[in-house]
C-alpha cells in the first residue's frame, strides 16, 4: 500500500463516512448462477454520498500484469492526503471478456475493502427500503411488463440500467405467485438479447483491427444503434476501443 506523508485528516473523514455508510445491496442478479451479489453500482451508490460528505473521492486504473489482471484503487481527502494500492485476480480466459471481467470484479472488490462497505442481501421486503413507496414499485413493475412485450431490448436495458438501488428485486416480487422465476427469466432474456450481438461484434473487431481494415470495423459499427456502440466501447478491448474512437474521428 502506498499513501500520502501523513494520513490523519483523510482518516478522521474516512471515519465520519463510514458512520454514515450502509451495507451495498446485494441486488444484481448472475443470470448464470441463483446467486445475487452486490454490483459496482451498488457499492458506489452506498459510499457517494458519505464520501462527498466528508470531503473523500476515489479514483480507479485498470492494470494487467502477466497472468493477472485488476485495479489500482486510490482514496483521496480534500487535504490532498491519499491512500493507494492495487488489488488483481488471476485471468480466467485469455481474452478480453476474461480481461474484463478480472477488472470488474476487482473494482467492486476493492473498492468495498478500502471503503470498509459490507455487503448484505436485499430480502425483496419493502421494509427494508423505506424510501420507495409501493406505488413506486408497482408502476414499475407494469413498465418492466409493456417493455418484456413490446420494448426494444435497448429501450429495456436503459430501464434496467436506470431502477434505484434495491428496486429491481422488488419489482421481481410483484409478480404473481408461481411466476417469480419465469418473470426474471424473462428479465435476463431480454439484456441477453441486447449484449448477445454486441459479444459477437466484440469477437470479431480483435481480427479486423488487427488487418487496420477500416472498412470492415465500419461496416460493423456502423449495424449498431447510437446506444449499442456506446456499449460495444464498454466491453471491447482498449486497443479495438481507440482504433473505432480514432476512425469516428476521421469521419
Amino acid at each position: 500500500m502506498k499513501s500520502s506523508q501523513e494520513i490523519n485528516e483523510l482518516a478522521a473523514a474516512l471515519a465520519k463516512a463510514q458512520g454514515e455508510m450502509g451495507a451495498a445491496i446485494k441486488g444484481a442478479a448472475n443470470p448464470f448462477f441463483s446467486s445475487k451479489y452486490a454490483d459496482v453500482g451498488s457499492v458506489i451508490q452506498a459510499l457517494k454520498e458519505p464520501f462527498a460528505n466528508n470531503g473523500l473521492s476515489f479514483v480507479q486504473f485498470p492494470l494487467r500484469k502477466e497472468n493477472t489482471a485488476g485495479v489500482t484503487t486510490r482514496l483521496m481527502h480534500q487535504s490532498g492526503q491519499w491512500l493507494e494500492d492495487k488489488y488483481t485476480l488471476p485471468i480466467g480466459k485469455f481474452d478480453s471478456q476474461g480481461v474484463g471481467s478480472c477488472i470488474t470484479y476487482a473494482r467492486r472488490y476493492a473498492l468495498q475493502a478500502i471503503a470498509g462497505i459490507p455487503a448484505a442481501d436485499d430480502d425483496g421486503n419493502a421494509a427494508s427500503q423505506p424510501h420507495i413507496k409501493e406505488a413506486d414499485v408497482i408502476a414499475e413493475y407494469e413498465k418492466a411488463c409493456d417493455l418484456l412485450s413490446n420494448g426494444t431490448p435497448g429501450d429495456f436495458i436503459l430501464f434496467s440500467e436506470g431502477l434505484e438501488q434495491g428496486m429491481r428485486e422488488l419489482v421481481f416480487n410483484r409478480a404473481p405467485k408461481g411466476k417469480i422465476s419465469a418473470f426474471k427469466k424473462a428479465w435476463n432474456d431480454r439484456l441477453n438479447e441486447f449484449w448477445r450481438p454486441l459479444k459477437e461484434t466484440k469477437k470479431l473487431l480483435p481480427g479486423l483491427v488487427a488487418k487496420q481494415d477500416d472498412m470492415g470495423v465500419r461496416e460493423l459499427v456502423e449495424e449498431l444503434s447510437p446506444l449499442e456502440r456506446e456499449r460495444l466501447l464498454i466491453i471491447v478491448d482498449d486497443v479495438s476501443k481507440t482504433f473505432i474512437e480514432n476512425m469516428g474521428e476521421q469521419a
